[in-house]
């Protein structure tokens, strides 16, 4: 089973991978998961990731040079990921090379995977041409910071494969989703 979220930011796509991760032995994977391995290889002193509540706030880090860097992790990210005017579709091949890896050391096991970051045009094609089936998630009540790369979700939102309504009340109603949709299919 190959599923692929799509959503905003702050829409719960890391909250709902869990319950699928710890519950259902899904492996995570992650267009950006690269890019913050860059990120923390450049910058010894940032982190591989942040908590979901820490990624838009500035880090306030003091460096021996005396600099002092007061920008949060995702605009660090998205500073990152101009790399994609050198080569726009970078994080699809890294990604497409994390996953013939696993598949290689799978030794024959299907493997349960979740992408839990759409954000392009590209990497949704990609997602529909390896047969992962796409899942937008929208947050009610969702306050996060609205970034450019976001406008790519929406637009693809109708062509997503199902579309889940995060009420954000806990996990309930994703679970029965999972089982009702997505288990049986």
């Amino acid at each position: 089973m190959k599923i692929a979220f799509m959503g905003i930011s702050g829409s719960g796509k890391d909250f709902l991978a869990n319950y699928l991760i710890y519950n259902h032995g899904f492996t995570r994977l992650s267009f950006s998961d690269q890019l913050k391995k860059l990120a923390h290889y450049i910058y010894p002193w940032f982190e591989k990731d942040y908590p979901s509540e820490e990624k838009t706030l500035p880090l306030n880090i003091s460096l021996s040079t005396g600099e002092l860097i007061s920008c949060s992790p995702r605009d660090i990210w998205l500073s990152l990921n101009k790399l994609r005017e050198i080569e726009d579709k970078i994080f699809i091949r890294m990604l497409s090379e994390e996953l013939n890896l696993l598949k290689s050391n799978s030794k024959g096991n299907e493997r349960r995977i979740i992408i839990t970051d759409i954000r392009s045009n590209e990497e949704f094609i990609w997602c529909k041409d390896n047969h992962f089936t796409v899942i937008y998630i929208e947050r009610e009540a969702n306050d996060y910071k609205k970034y450019e790369i976001d406008n790519h979700v929406i637009e693809n939102k109708e062509k997503a494969d199902y579309h889940f309504h995060n009420n954000t009340s806990g996990i309930d109603s994703f679970k029965f989703f999972f089982e009702e949709e997505l288990s049986n299919g």
